[in-house]
């Protein structure tokens, strides 16, 4: 039910009180009768109208989001929308809190150390799958090609296979549920529900999550608690305790055809879960109306706080989402609701003290990337040179851009992991703004002012990988996106200052992520790039790996730049598919990020925050800048205290 259209318990009271009053006029006492209208006297005997007491109206929390979810199925809901709905009907099974996994609906978390994780050798024979650890997916074993054998535990000690059997080692994990769970209708959730739903997703066209279930060679119930998970041989991730699958109800589910799935009532409109809420309603404008759900189990804790959540979809128009939460028809903006052209609106009111901005530095990091790699083929390319990169880096007033656009709600990172990762080297700090420094460091990189005029470009002279009297210009691609291409323009704009020419070309996003060879940036037709890309847990060093870079056995490299370094590849397989201890990944995560700084492949210039609004009687927020919503904690929310 929307906010408004409930009767408030004033509006009972009015009513009760209109139909006394109706009745007494109705029924006129003759005029010879002396009534008892002594209001002054404590002894008036007539009786008085007591108003029904009536129950307290259910607690209320409106979310305002984007756009309506078309479908809620776990493996359909795509949109960021439909995550965070899914946040009030699950609950876990694991929370992502400071790029950790925290354990929600299992008893904790598997580890070498606790025993629930293992490796084993298990011996693997020619054209068996297995994973490939140069290019970093499954892949058939047949001789020639790289394996990790069975004990192997970094990138020194690779083999190619020989033919025959050899030994290799794999994961064996298993995840313990909590006891006494139950869904949301008071059937028992077991470990056959995860095995279920890991069926469901392994039969999707494609599987959502495809890159796990190619990796999985066995998921299994070991008893109603217990599930086993079995990796491929060779497959080495530092994420296996998230390498389960999310229940889903097979007692509601199981008659239901797969392909049906992300449209039926059961499973994508109304789907069930063990969270602390479940959906009770969806109206004709979208909205959609959860209560609390009473087998959730942390009821005993006092949660959820609100009795029922409405979750509104009222696009993300800056002004008028605003507007709705300084009206009170929205209590929660999510993130979902609030474009980048909505900061100004925000930082705006937030000076005024009328609304509270609650952030955290997201995941996404804007970046330009230098592409250099047609170098390797003989084309000249004038950011072959680091010491160009670096020149240029100092020449783009990064930290004065992000203030100007954000406030104090963004930050500039080093390296390419995001700046709130846990895994950061905070003392390895990028080029800082410094347009003098940087015209002598191109001046000394054989970038010369020929004309002593700043206006023009300057031409090359005895730089390295580059023809004399080339010019330093060069076409920047970018996407349409509002915050990108102001980005692009600020840089183009900082550099002009150093001498050095841009020019800017703008693409939809579907088109400037084509793959290679026909798309533009991975395809090596744009000499820069500035775009966003998302870090998780795992630090994605993989981006400037030799091994991603795009060719004709790799198409869908992502490494634009064409950067290949050894040392930096080493250490990122150390931490992509090492098995090591924690402070051996963090070593070898520190190292990609060093060798990153010092040959600036790329130029981080944001990390882009993840951001809600809230109405001055919302309370108990606790924004994660890595977790799947920023309304992870939502039944945590509660009213402010007076």
């Amino acid at each position: 039910m929307e906010r408004g259209l409930r009767p408030s318990s004033s509006f009972h009271l009015v009513c009760a009180v209109t139909a006394v009053a109706a009745a007494i006029s109705s029924c006129r006492a003759p005029s010879s009768l002396d009534l008892p209208l002594d209001f002054g006297g404590a002894a008036a005997t007539t009786p008085s109208a007591t108003a029904p007491v009536l129950p307290p109206e259910p607690s209320l929390l409106v979310v305002c989001l984007g756009q309506a979810p078309s479908s809620l199925y776990l493996y359909d809901a795509l949109t960021p929308e439909a995550q965070t709905v899914l946040q009030a009907v699950y609950d876990g099974p694991f929370d992502i809190l400071g790029y950790t996994y925290e354990p929600v609906i299992l008893e904790d978390l598997p580890t070498p150390a606790n025993g629930a994780a293992r490796l084993e050798p298990i011996t693997v024979s020619q054209e068996s799958l297995y994973f490939n650890p140069e290019s970093g997916l499954p892949d058939t074993l047949v001789p020639g090609k790289t394996y990790t054998p069975s004990g192997c535990t970094g990138p020194n000690c690779l083999q190619p296979y020989q033919g025959g059997d050899v030994s290799m080692d794999r994961w064996v994990v298993e995840f313990r549920l909590r006891s006494g769970l139950t869904w949301s209708d008071g059937e028992s959730l077991t470990a056959a529900d995860s095995v279920f739903s890991y069926r469901l997703n392994a039969q999707a066209e494609p599987p959502a999550s495809r890159d796990l279930v190619f990796r999985t060679a066995g998921y299994e119930a070991v008893d109603s608690q217990t599930v086993r998970w079995t990796g491929i041989p060779g497959y080495f991730d530092p994420e296996i305790a998230a390498h389960f699958w999310p229940p889903l109800p097979e007692h509601l589910l199981a008659e239901i055809p797969v392909e049906d799935l992300p449209t039926a009532q059961a499973s994508a409109v109304t789907p069930m879960g063990w969270g602390p809420y479940r959906i009770e309603s969806r109206q004709e404008s979208g909205s959609i109306l959860l209560g609390r759900n009473a087998s959730y189990h942390r009821a005993s804790e006092g949660l959820p706080v609100y009795d029922e959540v409405l979750f509104r979809f009222v696009g993300n128009d800056p002004e008028t989402v605003v507007q709705q939460l300084l009206t009170g028809e929205c209590d929660v903006l999510d993130e979902t609701a609030l474009a980048e052209e909505a900061w100004p609106v925000l930082l705006d009111q937030e000076g005024q003290g009328r609304i509270r901005v609650v952030s955290a530095p997201g995941p996404q990091t804007l970046r330009a990337d230098f592409i250099f790699r047609g170098a390797e083929a003989g084309a000249p390319s004038i950011f072959a040179d680091a010491a160009t990169r670096r020149a240029l880096a100092m020449c783009v007033d990064r930290s004065g851009w992000v203030a100007d656009q954000f406030g104090s709600h963004a930050v500039v990172p080093s390296s390419y992991l995001p700046a709130s990762h846990p895994l950061t080297a905070v003392d390895l700090a990028g080029p800082a703004y410094d347009p003098q420094a940087a015209a002598a460091a191109l001046e000394e990189a054989g970038w010369v002012d020929h004309d002593d005029d700043p206006a023009t470009p300057r031409v090359a002279q005895d730089a390295a990988g580059v023809e004399d009297g080339r010019q330093l210009s060069w076409t920047l691609g970018v996407t349409s996106r509002g915050l990108d291409e102001a980005a692009a323009r600020a840089l183009a704009q900082d550099v002009a200052q150093c001498g050095a020419e841009v020019d800017l070309e703008t693409f939809p996003a579907q088109d400037l992520f084509v793959p290679y060879p026909e798309g533009p940036a991975f395809g090596g037709d744009l000499d820069m790039v500035v775009w966003s890309w998302f870090g998780w847990v795992t630090p994605s060093c993989d981006l400037f790996a030799s091994w991603e870079i795009p060719s004709d056995d790799r198409p869908e490299g992502v490494n634009a730049s064409g950067f290949s370094d050894p040392a930096f590849d080493a250490a990122c397989r150390s931490v992509l598919y090492g098995v090591g201890s924690e402070g051996l990944t963090a070593e070898a995560a520190r190292e990609t990020q060093r060798i990153f700084v010092d040959q600036m492949p790329a130029l981080p210039l944001a990390g882009l925050p993840r951001t809600v609004a809230l109405g001055p009687g919302v309370c108990g927020l606790e924004a994660d800048s890595s977790s799947a919503s920023l309304l992870w904690d939502l039944e945590s929310l509660a009213p402010c205290a007076p």
